[in-house]
């Protein structure tokens, strides 16, 4: 007979029962701080979640074939930039210190190390320093407040004004327009009118050294745009500019360390390539190759992608699951513990002993079944599937399409014109076909004698009296088919030729 939890307490001694009652209210309280616990751990994760969302993005977009075509570009650009500088510099140590005053001004600026260096070589290639074109690049990213189109604009117009050196129209215009004045400027520095200036400015008294000294004053010091960079770099926009900087120069850095081998490569499939005696089809079979591995590369890539956005998206969940698994199985096993408790406290009964009373058999224990385990994976598994599913299908579509083109076109060629019927010749008329073929030859006759006159006629006029015997000799023949038709009706009876 089973015992209710009164009566197995009143069983057990004091100092038990005490410490049963403790370690439940432990367990309990244990309960409670896992659930807080639990909540506040979602809770930051979903901050997380909202963080890394674009993490996610771009990991998937690292997936896909253009992450790798990307990453190829800009290591073959930063190669590039490098070697121009080293040709414009003339000095492999002065390129290196150029390329690490741009990386210092990159970490200055929004702008991108890619932008910096597009901006500096322009500048050189018309004949500039290196000193004193990298100084004129620190005020022009204050002026273009991380506009890279404006930037590019400005360097050039000052490197036309250098090469010019003055001031002309069209350079002062482009400057304006990308929010540099330089008359404006040397207009407040020396209190001089805009339109002197501009008098000026048309004669070429404004020299290249008086718009330079109006950019160092606009830039620096208590200059209007002074200081223009770090505004920009506390803004949201500033911080994503530098975090896309950071990730590109990454796959830089990843796309350098594999250049040697990609180098390595691209010699042996040059000495195969030279070695090829029939180039179109090896080419072909070589192309649809690298095509196949390039296909198989991204997809492996785009799944590794979708799998990390998932993971990204679904960690804050699986978090919350486990607290719930263990908070579950922590309730059951008090629960256990306090059925196993009354149990055995019935079982020791003297009644129980003497076998006048019921024993109560030991309580089994049993956890629910965790909603944690295998959900990820689970999860995971069906979103690849999905993905590979419609990967399928959009190749399947591709592939019906093609085939549809295809058919149209045979279908196409395959259209003909219908040949025109034949008319059987009689076989009871001999004697006619006889009488026609002596036609024919006559007809053939006067033909080869118009044939005569027109090789003979030229002109409009001789074409008017060519188609004038052209009509007689038909007319000729007609008469001759006709006495022809009339002979043999006379002579064969029974056959109306004629109606």
């Amino acid at each position: 007979m089973a015992i209710t939890v009164q009566e197995a307490q009143v069983l057990f001694s004091a100092d038990g029962m005490q410490q049963v009652d403790t370690t439940a209210r432990k367990a309990s309280r244990t309960l409670d701080g896992m659930t807080s616990a639990a909540k506040r751990v979602g809770g930051a994760l979903s901050g997380v979640k909202s963080a890394f969302s674009g993490v996610g993005g771009i990991m998937a977009t690292v997936g896909a074939t253009a992450g790798l075509v990307k990453m190829a570009q800009l290591t073959m650009e930063a190669e590039k930039t490098a070697i121009s500088f080293e040709v414009l510099t003339g000095s492999v140590d002065k390129a290196t210190k150029l390329l690490q005053d741009l990386r210092a001004l990159d970490k200055k600026t929004i702008f991108g190390l890619t932008e910096l260096s597009k901006a500096q070589k322009l500048m050189m290639n018309f004949g500039l320093g290196i000193e004193e074109s990298f100084s004129i690049l620190q005020n022009l990213t204050e002026v273009a407040q991380g506009d890279t189109e404006q930037l590019m604009l400005l360097a050039r117009a000052m490197a036309q004004v250098k090469a010019a050196g003055r001031l002309m129209g069209q350079e002062a215009n482009q400057l304006i327009n990308s929010g540099f004045s330089p008359l404006f400027e040397i207009s407040k520095a020396t209190g001089r009118g805009m339109a002197d200036l501009k008098k000026d400015m048309e004669n070429g008294l404004v020299s290249y050294d008086m718009v330079r000294n109006a950019l160092e004053r606009l830039t620096t010091g208590t200059g209007r745009l002074a200081g223009m960079n770090d505004k920009l770099a506390t803004t949201t926009g500033g911080a994503l500019g530098k975090f896309q900087t950071n990730v590109e120069q990454l796959a830089i850095a990843l796309g350098n360390s594999l250049l040697p081998e990609a180098n390595r490569v691209l010699d042996a499939m040059n000495r195969t390539a030279e070695g090829i005696t029939n180039a179109q089809s090896a080419a072909t079979i070589f192309v649809n190759n690298i095509k196949a591995k390039f296909t198989e590369a991204s997809e492996n890539l785009q799944d590794l992608g979708v799998a990390v956005g998932f993971i990204f998206t679904s960690l804050p969940k699986l978090i919350a699951d486990v607290f719930t698994d263990i908070a579950t199985k922590v309730r059951e096993l008090v629960g256990f513990t306090v059925d196993a408790g009354a149990a055995i406290a019935n079982n020791l009964r003297p009644s129980v002993i003497a076998g006048t009373a019921e024993r109560v058999e030991m309580p089994e224990l049993i956890f629910t079944p965790s909603i944690s385990r295998g959900s990820l994976r689970e999860g995971l598994q069906a979103e690849l599937d999905a993905v590979r599913r419609a990967r399928i299908d959009q190749r399947q579509q591709e592939g019906r399409a093609v085939a549809k083109a295809e058919a149209e076109a045979r279908m196409k060629q395959q259209e003909r014109g219908a040949a025109p019927l034949m008319i059987p010749m009689d076989e009871t008329s001999q004697t006619m076909a006889q009488a026609v073929k002596q036609a024919t030859s006559e007809r053939g006759s006067a033909l080869s004698m118009f044939q005569r006159l027109q090789d003979q006629l030229s002109g409009q006029a001789e074409q008017l009296r060519q188609q004038k015997l052209q009509a007689e000799l038909q007319a000729k023949g007609l008469d001759v088919s006709k006495q022809i038709l009339s002979t043999l009706q006379g002579g064969l009876p029974g056959i109306g030729l004629l109606g």
